[in-house]
């Protein structure tokens, strides 16, 4: 991760190995920072097409920008030379719901302002297996602009 250019953006290098030559699809998405499909759904709370919505961490891709999908889960697929790097912009992530008014935007901000980004990456290069690479990346202290969701 980096904000030398004034902004949170994930940077994405392909170092090796160098016999690959190239990965010809990467798919990276964001993780969140734990498994909540099998939390029960209490009356008023927050139903489970709800907690898919949410990005449960720091920050998301930026949705629409440098292929990301409309939630900023996902990147579009890309492929990377040895050597090459792609560079994803981000932005903070958004409260759900029910984390209202100013009080609600400081407990989300507090539960995740010192939490690491977490990522899947799915590699596939011809003529081999598809993998599936995962990281906690830490966030070097960058402070997302927290708002809250309307």
């Amino acid at each position: 991760m980096t904000n030398e250019r004034g902004r949170p953006e994930l940077l994405v290098k392909f170092n090796g190995p160098a016999p690959l030559g190239a990965i010809n699809e990467l798919e990276l998405s964001i993780r969140d920072d734990r498994d909540r499909s099998d939390d029960q759904t209490l009356a008023g709370g927050a139903t489970p097409e709800e907690r898919a919505r949410t990005i449960w961490g720091p920050f998301r891709l930026s949705p629409h920008i440098d292929g990301a999908d409309a939630l900023g889960r996902s990147a579009g697929t890309f492929s990377l030379t040895h050597g090459e790097q792609r560079r994803l912009a981000l932005e903070a992530s958004k409260p759900p719901r029910w984390y209202e008014d100013a009080e609600g935007a400081r407990r989300w901000r507090g539960e995740y302002q010192h939490t690491p980004l977490r990522v899947w990456v799915v590699c596939r290069v011809e003529g081999h297996k598809p993998w599936k690479l995962t990281a906690d990346l830490i966030t070097n202290g960058m402070t997302p602009e927290w708002v809250q969701a309307h």
